[in-house]
């Protein structure tokens, strides 16, 4: 097969639909194939990395994780901060005045801090406000945003720099990496991989960075490319 590490995000990717948390049992049964068939099984997430973490061991993958978009990265029990600080309080406030609300994950989130809405369609519209106000405050961070939440992202993340690290840990080519998204916020991921690839109902951007398009949407867009894999 020639494929040694393969990554995946999770929301939107492993679930059964973009939008749903309930996490596709086809999906999950194909990544321990994967596992038997001795490729190691990356999570590349935004969630936060106690949820990613128990994913991966109820999933049964091995490999290392990354969490909050590419700040945190968790091994072996150890957890390396890839980005440093917090976003500003200012920017935080001006968030939440645009009908925006913390995620509950925010209270044990290191770095990369995430906001919700029940209306997903104003996550773009908040997005391009927040980046207008970064060179006010004089923040250099980033603002990623995913069928489910808008980040605000110190330095040092990204999805893509964090494959890199698992990649070179493991002592794999990333010619020899698959990465798997459904979001704008896994272009970094798909354009760090050897092969990039992407569910069927993912973003139109993500789907132009991708080598291989699943047909399926999410969970099962993923199960169609591990069998074409396989």
């Amino acid at each position: 097969m020639g494929i040694k590490l393969f990554a995946t995000d999770v929301d939107g990717t492993l679930t059964e639909s973009r939008g749903s948390f309930r996490l596709n049992l086809r999906a999950v049964e194909a990544l321990r194939i994967l596992e038997e068939r001795g490729v190691v099984v990356s999570l590349i997430t935004g969630n936060g990395y106690e949820i990613a973490a128990g994913l991966a061991r109820y999933i049964g993958v091995s490999g290392p994780i990354v969490a909050e978009n590419g700040c945190l990265l968790f091994e072996k029990g150890k957890l390396e901060s890839l980005c440093s600080g917090r976003p500003p309080r200012a920017l935080m406030e001006a968030v939440s005045s645009m009908g925006l609300k913390e995620s509950w994950q925010n209270r044990c989130r290191l770095h990369d801090l995430a906001f919700v809405v029940e209306d997903i369609s104003t996550l773009r519209r908040a997005a391009e406000r927040v980046r207008g106000l970064m060179p006010e405050l004089g923040w250099r961070g980033r603002v990623i945003v995913s069928g489910y939440a808008l980040h605000l992202q110190p330095e040092g993340g990204g999805k893509g720099r964090a494959l890199r690290s698992v990649a070179e840990r493991l002592g794999v080519r990333i010619e020899d990496v698959i990465a798997v998204g459904d979001s704008e916020g896994d272009l970094e991921l798909l354009e760090a991989a050897g092969i990039p690839a992407a569910v069927g109902d993912a973003d139109p951007r993500l789907k132009m960075a991708a080598r291989i398009v699943a047909s399926s949407p999410a969970g099962d867009g993923l199960v169609e490319i591990v069998r074409a894999l396989l």
